[in-house]
């Protein structure tokens, strides 16, 4: 049996995989509160952010040597 989240994940990686996340999040209290889902979404958001940052910050440097 196949689910649309596999599908959308996969599809995704299809498109780019070096651009893709994807967060499967379970039923609310089922084993998290929401609590501790909206600390763990958050805690991914940043995680993700802080990444992209970095990214840019390199391809910045990189770039700026071409000169």
């Amino acid at each position: 049996m196949q689910y649309l989240c596999e599908f959308i994940f996969y599809t995704s990686l299809n498109i780019d995989k070096n651009k893709t996340l994807f967060v499967h999040v379970p039923p609310l209290d089922e084993p998290y509160t929401k609590e501790e889902l909206s600390e763990g979404l958050l805690e991914i958001i940043n995680c993700t952010l802080q990444q992209i940052n970095d990214d840019f910050c390199n391809q910045f440097k990189n770039n700026s040597n071409v000169y």
